[in-house]
This record gives structure tokens, C-alpha cells and sequence, in this order.
């Protein structure tokens, strides 16, 4: 989805009612899915907006683990310490994060991985028809994500 120019900070994201996230919509800035505005992260934008200012060294976490997630409400201030931990308390470590389809967060299929890593088309066209953000398909196409999909590795038994 592109990003209208001048669009207002309220207008860029929705309200999930099952969680109540406000979740951002529109393209992140490569950082995971954290999503961007005002040359930051948008939940650090959300923080100071509702909250006030952000200590230097300081991270914004998140009540919800909703990346994408600007709700103040779901925000807290930590230290990249208290960031690693409330992430090994949730269980997130990357280390035993589930992969691909397992991960409760993954929007794509295998198949639809599949095809990404095998088209040639551009990261707008397939950011559009897949519904996630270009910087999915870039990390798709450089192995930072769905690695373990692997395209024309197959043997021959020749």
C-alpha cells in the first residue's frame, strides 16, 4: 500500500477489536515490521505523541508483542536488557521461534514463498499481490526470512 504524502499519524493505522492493537498499515522501514513515520519507528513516534519524551538509549516495548502495534497503551520504556528479557520471558528468543508456517505471525504460505523466490518480478508488484510489505519480499529474496525454503536445490539422481 502506498504511503499517501501529508497523511495524518491517526489515519495510519487500524484497530484490531480482538486485541485492540492499533496496528500500523502501511510499509515498514526494514526493521522487522516495525512500521515508520517521521523518520522513526512509529510506536516510538505513538510513545512520545501520548507519553512524552524517550530517555536516550532507550527502547519502546511492546504489552502485546504486536510489532506493528502503536497503541500507548500496549507501550512500555526498557533498556535493550529489559527488551531481551521480556522477549526470553514470551518465549520470542529467535533461537526457538517457529518457522515458516509454525510461526503464528507468518502471513505467506510455502507456496507463495515459493513463487517469490522464483519470480522476477518487482518487490511492489509482489508486496501488492501478497498483501505484506516490499522489505518481506526483499528479506525473502536475500534469505533473511523463509530460508529454509529452498528453490532448485533438488539432486539429480542422474
Amino acid at each position: 500500500m502506498a504511503r499517501p504524502i501529508g497523511t495524518p499519524f491517526i489515519e495510519r493505522y487500524t484497530v484490531n477489536k480482538d486485541t485492540n492493537c492499533w496496528e500500523w498499515k502501511y510499509p515498514s522501514n526494514g526493521r522487522c515490521r516495525y512500521g515508520s513515520f517521521a523518520n522513526q519507528g512509529a510506536h516510538r513516534y505513538s510513545y512520545k505523541l501520548h507519553k512524552g519524551e524517550i530517555p536516550e538509549g532507550i527502547c519502546v516495548l511492546h504489552k502485546c508483542d504486536n510489532d506493528i502495534c502503536v497503541n500507548p497503551d500496549h507501550l512500555f520504556l526498557g533498556t535493550i536488557g529489559d527488551n531481551n528479557k521480556d522477549r526470553h520471558m514470551k518465549g520470542r528468543d529467535n533461537a526457538a521461534a517457529p518457522i515458516g508456517i509454525r510461526n503464528g505471525k507468518a502471513k505467506l504460505t510455502e507456496k507463495q514463498v515459493r513463487k517469490i523466490k522464483q519470480s522476477d518480478e518487482s518487490l511492489g508488484v509482489l508486496s501488492h499481490r501478497y498483501a505484506v510489505n516490499r522489505s518481506t519480499i526483499r528479506d525473502i529474496r536475500i534469505g533473511v526470512c523463509w530460508k529454509h525454503i529452498q528453490i532448485g536445490t533438488a539432486l539429480s539422481l542422474a
